[in-house]
């Protein structure tokens, strides 16, 4: 990637040089022979003339086609080299990792009990930023589905069950909760960042993952969700 920049850097570098070396007859000539059919600026001031001969135009075209090529170089590289995005797409239409899961209150969740519904799995911790963030709209989005029956919530926090079961008093989630979860997000998922919401359809295929909270967070999820009930 160092290589490419300082290819495109010396091409431009090289244009600049080429520019400044035409001839002022050259642009002179040129200005007096399009003057006669274009509005063209040409005025004489010494060895100065206010216009760019075709020639000059081409060259800066060109200049502008490299500039462009790097900016689309360099975001595409970035895009690709970005972690979180990578991490997204491996896990898109990959099937859900066995798992075996008992929430606060002894329920029994796993890859079988989870089978033809759309699920959304929140890994998180008390007092992580993000989760914050985007946690008072996780409770309306609970709301909103609170009478579908082939939608589930799982909630894997990192924090123990007492510290868990103590905050959620203060702060009410209607999820299926489960405490000390990092072994889960770390094994299971390889999980990068907190939070990360993974939408999982009634086939047990990953659709969505969404790294990072904010307060459209669940607005966000929303919209998977409903496209997933509605495309089964």
């Amino acid at each position: 990637m160092k290589d490419l920049f300082q290819k495109i850097i010396y091409c431009l570098g090289t244009l600049d040089i080429t520019l400044s070396l035409l001839p002022i007859e050259i642009l002179r000539t040129d200005c007096l022979r399009q003057a006669q059919t274009d509005i063209v600026a040409c005025k004489d001031l010494g060895n100065f003339y206010n216009y760019r001969s075709s020639a000059q135009l081409e060259i800066l075209d060109m200049k502008n086609l490299f500039l462009s090529l790097l900016l689309v170089t360099v975001t595409s590289t970035a895009f690709a080299q970005n972690p979180y995005e990578k991490y997204k797409r491996n896990w898109k239409g990959k099937q859900l990792p066995d798992i075996s899961l008992v929430t606060l209150d002894n329920q029994q969740l796993d890859n079988k009990s989870l089978r033809g519904k759309v699920v959304l799995l929140n890994f998180w911790f008390t007092s992580c930023p993000g989760c914050k963030v985007e946690y008072p709209g996780l409770q309306t989005l609970k709301e909103r589905f609170q009478n579908q029956e082939e939608v589930v919530f799982i909630s894997i926090a990192n924090d123990d069950a007492a510290y868990l079961e103590n905050f959620l008093k203060k702060n009410p989630l209607n999820f299926n909760h489960i405490a000390s979860g990092k072994p889960i997000a770390d094994k299971s998922f390889k999980v990068l960042g907190y939070p990360t919401n993974i939408i999982v359809d009634q086939n047990g295929i990953v659709q969505h993952v969404k790294i990072g909270g904010s307060p459209q967070s669940a607005d966000d999820i929303e919209y998977e969700m409903k496209m997933l009930l509605k495309n089964n």
